[in-house]
């Protein structure tokens, strides 16, 4: 009796301790995870008001977006960002780092040019996001010929950071497509950087895009190029970033060309901390898409950010749009938006 009660009590201790270490181990699993992967997502809601013959009068869901970022090792990570509101993968890209002066990244993501892009939605300061150049130069939306692919594309980008951050590159060679969309010529577009950290609150930019992409459809702003033809893309830039105390500064100039249609653009914005939780936001912003048909729009542009909570805002802008004749008429634009973020 003595010994089964014996066999018993070890048996009993030992699948206790069993039991504390299957607990440990997932728990260290969990931690793990928790660890590693980070989840990040965000909605944007809102209401536009445009008056004129071709103005709109319109809630809006201009974006549910989800993003993994997992963190496989110290020097290795991935990426994962999906788009709800129009089904699409937007991101899926991976990236090494050698060392700090060293990075290799391939898969799909933003376009390495200029200081505006990469800007992330949840932080863009305008409600429309990007300035009139960014959005038709590096294919946001509003060029027929590149299509909408929010800045995005499919490629590889050596970049890293030079003579302890004086210095940041970006060297890459990408499809010109777009998102989840194979190259549509045998061509590869090549995507250049440097941005100059001049000091804690300068910081120089230039940028330089050679390309050659396939049309997928038809622009009136340069009806020389057919759908399915391929053409000459290239464009090269300029910019600065000011960031002092509670004043930010941002200005670019962008030069492109089209085939043989010339095309140019710049903007000035001002972001302004006027309290912990407001912001105000004041932007020029100029696009002209084809200088020998005088294609010109001009955006004057006033708002203001409410952060009511950490990666939330209410959000207010007035736009003055004027245009050129080719262009059309002139309008006003009012745009009311809520983001939640997480």
């Amino acid at each position: 009796m003595k010994k089964a009660l014996t066999f018993l009590l070890v048996f009993c201790t030992i699948g206790s301790f069993a039991q504390e270490r299957k607990v440990i181990h997932i728990n260290n699993v969990i931690n793990t995870v928790k660890e590693r992967l980070t989840i990040t997502g965000f909605l944007q809601a809102g209401y536009d008001y445009e008056d004129g013959a071709d103005g709109q009068n319109s809630f809006n869901l201009k974006r549910a977006d989800m993003a993994l970022t997992a963190k496989i090792t110290e020097h290795w990570k991935a990426m994962f960002a999906y788009a709800f509101a129009n089904g699409s993968v937007q991101e899926l890209w991976t990236e090494y780092e050698f060392i700090p002066q060293l990075r290799l990244k391939a898969g799909q993501f933003k376009i390495t040019f200029g200081l505006e892009n990469g800007i992330t939605p949840t932080k863009a300061e305008l409600i429309d996001d990007y300035s009139q150049v960014t959005c038709y130069m590096l294919g946001v939306r509003g060029n027929p010929l590149q299509g909408n692919h929010a800045g995005r594309d499919i490629g590889i980008v050596l970049n890293g950071d030079l003579f302890n951050n004086l210095l940041h590159y970006d060297l890459a060679l990408m499809n010109g497509q777009g998102i989840n969309r194979k190259d549509g010529n045998k061509h590869k577009d090549l995507v250049a950087r440097l941005n100059v950290n001049a000091t804690d609150w300068l910081t120089l930019s230039g940028s330089l895009y050679n390309g050659k992409n396939h049309a997928v459809g038809i622009s009136r702003f340069v009806p020389e190029i057919q759908e399915g033809e391929d053409y000459t893309n290239n464009r090269w830039g300029i910019g600065a970033n000011i960031s002092v105390k509670e004043l930010n500064l941002r200005a670019e100039y962008v030069h492109g060309k089209e085939g043989s249609a010339k095309s140019e653009g710049y903007y000035a914005l001002a972001y302004i901390h006027v309290h912990p939780k407001v912001d105000l936001i004041f932007s020029y912003d100029y696009l002209n898409r084809n200088k020998d048909l005088g294609m010109k729009q001009t955006n004057y542009i006033a708002g203001a950010d409410w952060w009511f909570y950490p990666g939330c805002r209410l959000r207010l802008n007035y736009t003055r749009q004027e245009r050129s004749a080719a262009m059309g008429n002139d309008s006003n634009w009012l745009q009311a938006q809520i983001q939640v973020g997480f």
